[in-house]
């Protein structure tokens, strides 16, 4: 019995600790308080749809820069980059995309392996800064997607070589004959990646490659239609 007793009173102390917090009156039924009623119940809703928010902050922040380069400069930089043991260094990524108003949500298949990344709101600044939020997924999924339609959805295919620089992620990117260079990671790192690596003269894009490859559609529809 002294078990249950104790299990009462800490439920009173919470539902009073919750009253005081978002400045409610305790209601009480038999001279004690109601932790068991409406009041009460509505009340830890509330402090879960708190909570939740506060772990929803906690999302991680994606920071990088893209910039325009040529063939020149990824050649350049992939023998300055690479590992001389490394035989496998391009990865094949294929994409497909769904974009959501503000962000994006993205299949893509590297090796077999299929990942779902979620990209929220571009971020007001210099860099290419976002929410991002991602997990593997069953290998067979990719196919899944594929044969049940991709009605609405950016498919594309893109060549990557990856390395560690210097605190950063820097990533040499093939797109269809156009060549782009990526850099994540911490923004003063980032510039002086930037630096170190020559990279200085190069423009700086703001597009993720699904808005890369609905630019060159577009062109190639109008050249079509011509």
């Amino acid at each position: 019995m002294s078990d249950i007793i104790s299990a009462i009173h800490d439920d009173m102390d919470d539902y009073e600790f919750l009253c005081e917090k978002y400045g409610e009156r305790v209601r009480m039924k038999d001279f004690e308080p109601d932790c068991y009623g409406a009041h009460a119940k509505k009340l830890e809703k509330r402090e879960q749809k708190e909570t939740l928010k506060k772990q929803g902050k906690k999302v991680e922040i994606e920071i990088e820069v893209k910039l325009r380069v040529n063939e020149d400069v990824v050649c350049r930089l992939e023998k300055e980059l690479r590992d001389p043991w490394d035989d496998d260094l391009w990865k094949r990524q294929e994409n497909i995309i769904y974009r959501t108003g503000e962000g994006f949500v993205r299949f893509r298949r590297e090796n077999g392996e299929v990942t779902l990344t979620i990209k929220g709101k571009r971020l007001p600044g210099k860099y290419n800064e976002r929410p991002e939020a991602e997990c593997e997924l069953p290998r067979a999924f990719f196919e899944t997607v594929l044969s049940n339609g991709v009605v609405g959805a950016i498919l594309y295919e893109k060549q990557r070589a990856s390395f560690d620089y210097e605190g950063c992620t820097v990533c040499l990117d093939n797109l269809d004959g156009q060549y782009f260079v990526e850099i994540e990671g911490a923004r003063d790192k980032i510039e002086k990646s930037i630096t170190s690596l020559r990279l200085n003269r190069f423009p700086r894009v703001r597009k993720d490659y699904s808005q890369i490859v609905e630019g060159m559609q577009k062109k190639d529809d109008k050249k079509n239609s011509n």
